[in-house]
């Protein structure tokens, strides 16, 4: 039975034992409270979880005594008000800090099931990844939340400055479904998606003009493409996976020569759109006729096409970008064991699937292969063979030196 079934039940049980009552010929002082009182309470009970479903059960028993002993309904309110301060002393509210477009699943999943079995409350806040160390820094071991999406540098440079709670199997079971490779063995993050960073394109506008899909990182710098490639900015983890590509690709090398990167990046200036801070600001640019292609991450352009939008994951020839997300506690999380147990939640193999075919994301369990259907396999995107073709992130470089990589990457590309 669905909590929403449970809650209806409850509702009208309680309004027909109170309706009975009338007819008993109890005597009754307060006719209009008890309507308006009614009212209230079905509009509480639909909100109550199985457990303060217990607790307005009393209302029930309060609703016989009355027929009973002929108790006046104003003393069923102040045992009702009793019952309302009881579950409200009771329920406890958790902060989680989410990627952009991780809220809904969340709240969809998440939110019922922590609710249902701890009385929790799940409050979602929204935000760029690459803000959440910033975040971290400002509430500096007086965190007014228990969960934050972290990349893996960002994450060496919060671990650095002691802003991290060790997670370990003992605290989150279903770390042991995990693969060892996925794990971080500092046990100072927990991975929670599996992502690759490629090219997207506008399908339908390449078929309307007959080209060719692109097959490469180099198809950005082609002068058909003036004024429509849309770039990352600086600040964002989705330059600097781009800028490690073609740095590559030119012959530099990322710990010691960045200049060929930067000298070929700046040379694709004279096609680029703009500087999308968002997922969501790139496909608005794509709906209205003005982006055409440019470095993404890929699972976004699947959640596009399920808005109808005309994106198309590229995995270019030379080789792609792969990493993972990650999830982390910060010191003196307010409510520790809770967010243990979120975590446990999200590891799971029923959350997994959803989240590859909700947000596209690669699953960190491979549990959830199982969960999937023919059609989501047939269009799955993080099998062994795409993952060997692909580049891990260069994140102790990035953590080390993120600050002059933006320095640059603002003054010779962006602001240029």
């Amino acid at each position: 039975m669905s909590r929403n079934e449970y809650s209806t039940i409850n509702i009208v049980s309680v309004v027909l034992i109170i309706i009975a009552i009338i007819v008993s010929g109890a005597s009754y002082t307060n006719t209009a409270g008890l309507n308006k009182n009614i009212g209230e309470l079905t509009d509480r009970i639909g909100e109550l979880t199985s457990a303060e479903l217990e607790l307005a059960g009393t209302v029930v028993d309060l609703g016989v005594a009355v027929g009973e002993t002929g108790e006046d309904i104003l003393a069923i309110e102040e045992r009702i008000k009793g019952i309302e301060d009881k579950v409200g002393r009771a329920r406890i509210e958790m902060l989680v800090w989410a990627a952009i477009g991780e809220r809904a699943l969340i709240e969809s999943y998440v939110a019922p099931i922590m609710l249902e079995k701890y009385n929790v409350k799940i409050i979602v806040e929204e935000s760029l990844v690459s803000e959440m160390l910033t975040k971290l820094k400002a509430e500096e071991n007086r965190p007014s939340f228990d969960l934050a999406s972290l990349d893996s540098a960002n994450i060496i440079t919060a671990r650095a400055l002691n802003l991290l709670h060790k997670i370990t199997v003992d605290d989150v079971p279903m770390l042991k479904e995990i693969p060892d490779g996925l794990l971080d063995p500092t046990q100072y993050s927990v991975p929670r998606t599996l992502s690759f960073v490629g090219l997207w394109y506008d399908y339908a506008l390449f078929e309307e003009k007959g080209w060719n899909p692109p097959d490469s990182w180099y198809d950005l710098w082609d002068p058909k493409f003036k004024d429509r490639v849309v770039l990352p900015p600086g600040a964002g983890t989705w330059s600097w996976s781009l800028f490690q590509i073609i740095n590559r690709l030119e012959g530099g090398d990322i710990d010691t020569n960045w200049d060929p990167g930067f000298a070929k990046i700046k040379e694709l200036l004279p096609n680029v759109h703009s500087f999308s801070p968002r997922s969501s600001n790139t496909m608005t640019l794509v709906e209205r006729d003005e982006a055409w292609l440019g470095p993404f991450g890929l699972s976004y352009t699947i959640v596009a096409q399920g808005k109808g939008i005309t994106m198309s994951p590229v995995f270019c020839k030379e080789g792609i970008e792969y990493s993972k997300g990650n999830i982390v506690i910060p010191v003196n999380a307010p409510n520790l064991e809770l967010a243990y147990k979120y975590l446990d939640i999200i590891l799971s193999a029923e959350y997994q699937a959803l989240q590859y075919t909700v947000n596209a994301y690669g699953p960190v369990n491979p549990n959830a292969m199982d969960l999937l259907t023919s059609e989501e396999l047939e269009n799955y995107m993080f099998t062994a063979e795409n993952i060997a073709l692909s580049y891990p992130n260069a994140v102790e470089t990035y953590a080390a030196r993120k600050e002059e990589f933006m320095e640059r990457w603002n003054t010779e590309i962006e602001t240029n």
